[in-house]
């Protein structure tokens, strides 16, 4: 009876200790894990008010301040006040409701310059399924967001120099342009009169590119204020057809309007350089007829703009972005467009020689 028991014995203790051999394995490969972590990840804890709790070397190392001065400290100690609000409102509102949050975030270090990371901020449930912690882990991307920040500065400045350089043109243009319509007072021939179609038309060039330029600054800048009001857009429409006809005497200008009185509720200067741009492109590549048409559409106003020219299909706007227009010069006045559509959630379609804009009647949800 005694071997038995003997036996029983040191059978349990053999399982044991293989269990605790194998928990010491595994023991062994977290600690690597966590070793390898903390060589590449900014790890960090709160509690559920987002008191730090813990914090990894890599923290301490990429933001300055030592465990002892974060243990304790709400997490926003290194808040970078160039982070708006609305972001950490996001995170908040993702994370206690149980979700993860992603995002890039630039944090400030204890010297007071900068780091960005991409955080991954994860919430811990105890047993009865309510948020006991959370996990936040980050990867270092300074380097990239940097690279980033300095191109968008040189695309700034680019914009800024170009705009400065077109300025005086437009100076010089008027200035030919009153000389021309003097002299065609006097001498009205067929020369004279080409000429000054030309140099109207170059003079309305430039200043549509000045125009988009500066939007272009004010974009960078992030200076577009919109403001919402009632907008007729045959009066628009027509006003542009008639201004373009003028300047394109050789192209014919059709406008179709089916109902009456299509008003939206939008920014009337971006709504009008958004449609001026598109106007002008169509012009651009017509061949002898640009035609426009107007009419509703369930809840929307449609808008289609067609030329018989060559199929600009390839100048897709959900394709187009300002490294593409950098890069391969493509059409600045699709770009704007593309910028306004996107700011004032509007819809487009471009199909062979014909663009399709779909406008709501009433402004997205974020300007009521």
């Amino acid at each position: 009876m005694g071997e038995i028991i003997q036996q029983e014995l040191e059978k349990k203790v053999n399982e044991l200790t293989k269990k605790i051999e194998k928990l010491e394995k595994e023991n062994f490969t977290l600690k690597q894990y966590k070793e390898a972590m903390d060589k590449v990840l900014i790890l960090s804890k709160t509690d559920p008010q987002g008191i730090i709790t813990e914090v990894n070397p890599m923290f301490e190392k990429i933001s300055g301040y030592s465990k002892e001065e974060l243990i304790g400290k709400p997490h926003n100690i290194v808040r970078h006040p160039d982070m708006p609000k609305v972001v950490f409102k996001k995170m908040w509102d993702t994370i206690q409701k149980g979700k993860i949050f992603k995002g890039i975030i630039k944090n400030k270090k204890k010297d007071g310059s900068h780091y960005w990371v991409l955080a991954h901020i994860i919430p811990i449930f105890d047993e009865e399924g309510n948020i006991r912690e959370y996990l936040a882990i980050r990867e270092d991307i300074t380097k990239r967001m940097d690279l980033q920040e300095t191109q968008k500065e040189i695309k700034y400045l680019t914009i800024k120099y170009f705009l400065n350089k077109i300025v005086p043109h437009v100076v010089s243009l008027e200035k030919y342009v009153k000389f021309i319509e003097v002299y065609a007072k006097k001498e009205n021939t067929k020369e004279i009169k080409k000429a000054l179609i030309f140099l109207k038309r170059e003079l309305y060039i430039t200043r549509l590119t000045t125009r988009n330029f500066e939007f272009l600054l004010n974009s960078f800048n992030k200076n577009i204020n919109v403001e919402i009001e009632p907008l007729q857009i045959e009066h628009v429409i027509q006003k542009l057809l008639y201004k373009f006809y003028s300047i394109y005497p050789t192209k014919k200008a059709e406008l179709k309007i089916k109902g009456k009185n299509h008003i939206i509720n939008t920014d009337k200067k971006l709504f009008y350089l958004m449609i001026e741009n598109f106007i002008y492109f169509a012009f651009s590549y017509a061949k002898s007829r640009v035609r426009v048409l107007i009419y509703p559409q369930q809840k929307n106003i449609i808008v289609e703009i067609e030329q018989d020219g060559e199929n600009f299909e390839n100048f897709k706007v959900e394709n187009l972005n300002i490294q593409k227009y950098f890069e391969k010069n493509l059409p600045l006045e699709m770009y704007i467009s593309q910028k306004i559509l996107m700011m004032l959630e509007y819809k487009i379609e471009v199909k062979n020689n014909k663009i399709k804009l779909s406008f709501s009647l009433m402004p997205p949800k974020k300007f009521l």
